[in-house]
């Protein structure tokens, strides 16, 4: 049951993002459209908060009479996580430019950029666009990728390419996967964990294109181009570590019987 909730919530909030996307339906539609995806991502985040919010269900207690030893703070799962993650993501910050280098020159040469420029750009460009509107920011895109930043009478130009929406995150979440979703897990909570993956990668660089843009407009150029190098590789590899983190402890099962010999061992 807490697989199914979690993928229905996860499918709902992934349709209303998808749906959101579609500027003509708002103006076919209008308060019907906004009142129906608002409805699907409100219905959508309650599965998703009942599905993983139940913490207490899934943490190992001591047996009755037994008391727990004296235990170091780096015994906290979370804490010796983010330990790992971070000391992770510094020491694969140089790879991680060399990997999206590859895969680069890698597209080019067989001519996907076309596929990733018409697909997604446009549609991640306008999901940025719409973001920055909500931040107080008066935003025009023109061409599918130029971004026309006002407030105060200051404006900002900022230019997102086709190698800037995060398509190489999706290659490298990917790869992760073929590894990841080796174990004898139930299919219906590897398919739960595809679909959050993919989704949470698509927010955290839509989240990175609105930092890098807002800082373009704050700061300058030269602080946003040095949080696009960095700052979002940084971001993206964290947030693929807890990405792993949730999946194997809250979302992924094992079937029951591999459960039932595993206590009684």
């Amino acid at each position: 049951m807490k697989t199914r909730r979690l993928l229905i919530g996860l499918i709902l909030c992934g349709l209303a993002l998808t749906l959101s996307w579609r500027t003509e339906l708002f103006l076919t539609m209008g308060l019907i459209a906004f009142l129906l995806i608002t409805i699907m991502l409100l219905v959508g985040g309650v599965l998703l908060v009942d599905g993983l919010l139940g913490l207490e269900r899934f943490r190992k207690k001591p047996p009755a009479g037994e008391e727990e030893g004296v235990r170091s703070f780096l015994d906290n799962p979370l804490v010796m996580f983010t330990v790992i993650a971070v000391i992770t993501t510094f020491l694969a910050l140089p790879l991680m430019g060399v990997f999206n280098d590859l895969i680069t020159r890698f597209v080019i040469a067989v001519g996907l950029e076309a596929v990733v420029r018409d697909i997604l750009l446009a549609r991640m460009v306008g999901l940025v666009a719409g973001l920055l509107r909500l931040l107080g920011f008066d935003t025009t895109v023109y061409n599918f990728y130029l971004l026309e930043i006002t407030r105060e009478g200051k404006t900002v130009w900022v230019a997102l390419l086709w190698n800037c929406v995060g398509w190489q995150s999706l290659i490298l979440l990917a790869v992760t996967f073929i590894v990841g979703l080796q174990g004898n897990y139930i299919g219906l909570s590897k398919i739960t964990v595809l679909i959050f993956g993919i989704q949470l990668t698509i927010l955290v660089n839509i989240v990175r294109m609105v930092t890098v843009a807002s800082l373009a407009f704050s700061h300058g150029v030269e602080t946003a181009l040095l949080f696009h190098e960095y700052g979002g590789t940084i971001i993206v590899l964290l947030a693929l570590f807890l990405f792993w983190f949730v999946s194997f402890r809250w979302i992924l099962e094992k079937p029951l019987e591999e459960e039932t010999k595993k206590a009684e061992a």
